[in-house]
């Protein structure tokens, strides 16, 4: 739940929609997608899609690295 019905703390804000982004970019990795694709989805660059991924310890295995479609 992204909104929970209890009062929260910012600390404790800022901790969920932290975990949420997380979550929609795996899902991505998950989905099988190459980091330009999802980029592209999420809306951001490569850049700063590579940056999120280096800062929050998110691996991302290239999939399709390298293929043209």
């Amino acid at each position: 739940m992204i909104f929970p019905q209890q009062e929260t703390t910012w600390d404790e804000m800022h901790d969920t929609f932290a975990l949420y982004r997380a979550e929609e970019v795996a899902r991505h990795r998950d989905a099988g997608r190459t980091k330009t694709q999802a980029a592209q989805r999420l809306g951001m660059t490569l850049g700063n899609l590579s940056n999120f991924l280096s800062r929050n310890g998110i691996p991302w295995t290239p999939s399709q690295q390298g293929k043209r479609q």
